[in-house]
């Protein structure tokens, strides 16, 4: 049974209770009909998870920690930099890169792109979006979501690209196949570059070769944004997994 609920706290503490929002507590006690002394898992509002037992079924119902959950996906961890495209697909490769383990989702505004900026609202919407794939996915770990919205220049000087053995880059033109990569270099820490419809342009293709980022392709097709968030995505995690 689906049994995830969400916390809006930063850092949850075991031995200690906290409070379920209305929605969450009447989603979890009258429609899926847990009880006092069910057992769930809770996801905090930083992503982690943890194991939880209901202290409390009435309202506000109160949910006690036991123990944080541990990652459960052996393989690399992944920084996906996704050229900022129309909402829509941006969406779709939210919720699937939340299903598929992706560490962290980075929009970069691309001189191509689309849509320059994310409001309020969509943050909001595409967080609900990741939270929710986590729920049905059951993943052990969150995909957090960087709304600094930078453009590739300066995401490309980003802290956590230096910890990234792996870089790559996807172009449809690339020579180089991403599962050819894949078979031949092991990494525990991997940053992927998705263009945004029409692609990178071709001073950002020397940004790359700048900053000795590896460029690759998916194939002989041309996919979209979010199709092509998902297959390398899926790529990683059918040869690690």
């Amino acid at each position: 049974m689906h049994n995830r609920v969400y916390i809006e706290s930063e850092s949850l503490k075991t031995g200690r209770a906290y409070a379920l929002s209305q929605d969450e507590a009447h989603h979890l006690i009258h429609v899926r009909r847990f009880k006092k002394g069910d057992k769930v898992e809770v996801i905090a509002h930083s992503g982690e998870i943890f194991q939880g037992v209901i202290k409390k079924d009435v309202f506000p119902v109160e949910i006690e920690i036991i123990s944080k959950s541990e990652r459960s996906f052996s393989g690399p961890v992944v920084h996906l930099f996704f050229g900022m495209t129309k909402y829509p697909a941006m969406e779709t490769a939210v919720s699937k890169c939340a299903e598929l383990g992706v560490s962290s989702f980075i929009p970069v505004i691309c001189e191509r792109s689309v849509l320059r900026k994310i409001s309020q609202n969509r943050q909001n919407r595409l967080l609900k979006i990741a939270r929710e794939a986590l729920k049905q996915s059951r993943q052990k770990e969150a995909m957090a979501i960087d709304f600094s919205q930078r453009n590739l220049d300066d995401v490309l000087k980003n802290d956590v690209l230096k910890t990234c053995e792996l870089k790559i880059a996807f172009f449809p033109s690339a020579p180089q196949r991403f599962s050819q990569v894949l078979m031949k270099r092991k990494a525990k820490k991997i940053a992927l570059f998705i263009g945004p419809e029409g692609d990178f342009s071709p001073l950002e293709a020397r940004l790359f070769e700048k900053h000795q980022i590896m460029t690759c392709s998916l194939g002989d097709t041309i996919l979209r944004s979010d199709t092509a968030a998902i297959a390398a995505s899926s790529a990683i995690r059918l040869f690690f997994d």
